[in-house]
């Protein structure tokens, strides 16, 4: 009996499969201003279409959980990040030693390949 049990256990816990999540709020202060640039993208079916680019620089001053943080967000604070966003709002200038605030999430599970995604949400008054 104990065999039997033992094995099951074997097998279960080998079909178990391990997810991370990372969510995290950043506060970044750039540190040049913000550039917006123009690509042109072939999609199938479509054609050429164009899209604007926002181009970010800046050092992370604060960062936070923002829903689940398996490593937390601590390891993003005095960090020097450069994003692109493709989604940001019109009109958008941004100048060096502004404040911005952009959400990171990171997803990683054993039958998904690993994801990141990060998120344009507001500039910091």
């Amino acid at each position: 009996m104990k065999s039997l049990l033992f094995f099951i256990l074997i097998i279960v816990s080998s079909n178990v499969s391990a997810s991370y999540v990372n969510s995290c709020e950043l506060i970044i202060s750039l540190v040049n201003d913000s550039s917006i640039r123009r690509v042109y993208i072939n999609k199938d079916g479509v054609g050429e279409v164009e899209e604007m680019q926002l181009v970010i620089s800046g050092v992370v001053k604060d960062a936070y959980a923002s829903g689940r943080a398996d490593s937390g967000c601590q390891q993003y604070i005095g960090k020097h990040i450069d994003k692109t966003f493709s989604h940001f709002p019109n009109n958008l200038e941004l100048k060096s030693g502004e404040k911005i605030k952009v959400n990171i999430f990171i997803k990683d599970g054993q039958a998904m390949p690993r994801s990141e995604t990060t998120t344009y949400l507001q500039k910091i008054q």
